[in-house]
């Protein structure tokens, strides 16, 4: 069974303005820890000027109230399956990919995450990180890997890795042939086109943004007529 992640660190909410240091329960251990969150969550291209005048934004106690709930399901999840694990001992198991992004998590850990990626990443330029996509002029990755453009759905890369972290467990639990080294990342990084060939274009997204800030304005005043 797997966990749920939280929305705060899907890069289409990009956090901004002041932050904020919040005591939280470490999904796995139990113990209080020290997250980080934003004033404001808005579109990525978008700083807090933007949030503000427009409105187009999740703030610090929208997005701490859903995280919030989430942990709570994602105990509930832990709780069933331990429950169930006493009838049926060892049947079920959790992979905590909760855990996984929350590592990976870029702005949260202080710009400095804890997640350990396999060996293969040790000498791989740029790591992949959970930032918004963003490539320079001249094709060079500058961040992103983990998400595709829409911010939300996993990468190529992200896939390899969810399936690294779900091969560590099944092989824990003693399932046959169940090995996470036996990944080709050649492979994975090769079929990964965002990575291994950076869109230049896209830094048009984030040199234009005050065309960006009206098309987001006029939208907003659409949905509000209807």
């Amino acid at each position: 069974m797997g966990t749920v992640p939280l929305v705060t660190i899907a890069p289409l909410a990009k956090g901004v303005g002041e932050t904020f240091t919040v005591k939280v329960e470490n999904q796995q251990t139990g113990e209080k820890e020290d997250v980080i969150y934003s004033k404001y969550y808005t579109y990525f291209p978008f700083d807090e000027d933007f949030a503000f005048k427009t409105g187009i934004n999740l703030g610090f106690n929208q997005v701490t109230h859903i995280d919030k709930c989430i942990r709570e399901y994602n105990k509930i999840i832990k709780r069933l399956v331990a429950d169930r694990n006493v009838t049926h001992p060892g049947r079920y198991t959790i992979i905590d990919y909760s855990q996984m992004l929350d590592s990976m998590a870029f702005k949260r850990n202080g710009g400095a995450p804890t997640y350990e990626f396999p060996e293969y990443f040790d000498f791989q330029y740029p790591l992949p990180n959970t930032k918004y996509y963003h490539a320079d002029t001249d094709g060079n990755l500058k961040q992103g890997g983990i998400f595709s453009l829409d911010g939300v759905h996993p990468s190529a890369i992200a896939h390899g890795l969810i399936a690294y972290e779900t091969l560590k467990v099944m092989q824990n639990a003693g399932v046959p042939d169940a090995n996470p080294n036996a990944l080709n990342w050649d492979e994975i990084i090769q079929s990964d086109t965002l990575y291994t060939q950076p869109i230049s274009v896209i830094h048009e997204i984030y040199d234009n943004t005050k065309l960006a800030e009206w098309l987001m304005t006029i939208l907003k005043k659409m949905r509000k007529e209807q």
